[in-house]
């Protein structure tokens, strides 16, 4: 417990003057991977509707995107999520 403490102590005399940026740089990954995965599994529903084999995934991420355009009142299809897709990708990449 003791070493523990030394090196928290090393740690918060070096970077504590710094925890602000390192907490928006923790806050950006997360966002950034999040983003990510949320692209990544719309994929799913892509690769779904071009090989026919129904209308998207059943997991929950496919089934929130499709809510969110019947929300939007867009067109659940292969253009649209395509462009779902890009402005994710392009998104995380600003982020």
């Amino acid at each position: 417990m003791k070493k523990l403490r030394k090196i928290y102590d090393i740690f918060h005399r070096t970077f504590g003057k710094y925890r602000l940026q390192i907490g928006a740089l923790v806050a950006i990954g997360f966002i950034s991977g999040m983003l990510e995965g949320i692209g990544a599994n719309a994929l799913i529903p892509l690769f779904s509707f071009i090989t026919g084999a129904g209308e998207g995934g059943s997991d929950f991420i496919s089934k929130s995107i499709e809510n969110v355009f019947l929300f939007l009142n867009v067109d659940f299809g292969v253009m649209y999520l395509l462009v779902f897709i890009a402005a994710l990708f392009v998104f995380k990449a600003i982020v």
